[in-house]
């Protein structure tokens, strides 16, 4: 008696019939009648009779059936579990992210990897879009987050957000937080901008060229701290993501109104370079990044519209 024998002689016991358990099992139906033939010659006993229909299980078929029943299906869970350990994600995930983004979900994220995936190793890297896009071109990094704008030819992406833009300025010199911005309130403001090698300004630049306002640049800074930090002593404004300044908005260090997204906005993606293989731990990163890009979201700590899956 073998597990192959068991599974033939369960199958054709659920199925009323030899013919159709040994579809159900991909094997011939000779096959599977050879392996009921053994069973019942182990046994000494027959274990089915035929009616009209099929055949159904004598005395000894009911009794083997619920001796084996259990046993089998005991079996398909300690394999299932087995599997499932043995593709558990392992190898290193190197993933980078603007930091508008990293320091909105960075932390969150790489709590939830390390507590369900503990045989990975994840690393996040922080930079502009540009600095990112080098950096996946050259294979330092695995996969990254971009503005779409600083897509590569030789890549392959994923939408994750239709990111929506605020005017940002000091606290309380906004009154009215809920009023979007016009194109002409943009034209008189002094703005404090990331560097243009940032995928975000250059969604910003895409914008006022479109609209034709004539933005007042006042300074270029590649330190998106720093520009919160002016803006907070009331030298310039600026235009961020909401995810970028959500905390300072909550603790009265920042006001921020609106941009419509038909002014102003930009999608973001995942991005992971031509023909390069996706490991399964990389694969386990990217749907818990697109998890929680959806619940902050949801929790209106990010502002957009979330790409469905």
């Amino acid at each position: 008696m073998n597990i192959d024998q068991l599974r033939v002689f369960q199958k054709t016991a659920d199925a009323g019939g030899v013919s159709r358990a040994a579809v159900k099992l991909g094997v011939s139906q000779s096959a599977a009648s050879r392996q009921i033939a053994s069973l019942e010659a182990e046994f000494r006993s027959r274990l089915f009779y035929r009616h009209g229909r099929g055949v159904a299980l004598t005395e000894a078929g009911r009794a083997l059936y619920t001796a084996i029943k259990p046993l089998l299906e005991q079996l398909v869970e300690v394999k299932e579990q087995l599997l499932q350990k043995s593709e558990e994600p392992t190898g290193a995930v190197i993933v980078g992210m603007p930091s508008s983004l990293m320091g909105t979900i960075g932390a969150s994220c790489a709590q939830q990897f390390l507590a369900r995936y503990p045989k990975a190793s994840l690393h996040l890297y922080e930079g502009s879009s540009g600095l990112l896009v080098d950096r996946l071109e050259s294979g330092l990094i695995g996969a990254a987050v971009l503005y779409d704008t600083r897509r590569g030819p030789n890549m392959v992406v994923t939408p994750l957000l239709v990111e929506q833009f605020y005017l940002v300025t000091a606290w309380p010199k906004t009154s009215n937080l809920l009023r979007e911005v016009t194109i002409p309130e943009l034209a008189r403001h002094q703005l404090l901008l990331p560097g243009i090698q940032s995928g975000m300004r250059r969604a910003v630049d895409a914008a006022f060229k479109q609209h034709d306002i004539e933005a007042h640049i006042l300074m270029d800074m590649h330190s998106v701290t720093v520009i919160k930090h002016l803006v907070e002593r009331g030298i310039g404004s600026t235009i961020l993501p909401y995810g970028a300044i959500h905390r300072e908005v909550a603790n009265r260090y920042l006001s921020a109104r609106p941009i419509s997204l038909e002014i102003m906005g930009a999608n973001l993606v995942t991005a992971t370079a031509t023909g390069q293989p996706i490991t399964r731990a990389m694969q386990a990163f990217l749907s818990l990044l697109g998890d929680e890009i959806r619940s902050c979201v949801a929790a209106g700590t990010l502002r957009g519209r979330a790409v469905a899956v």
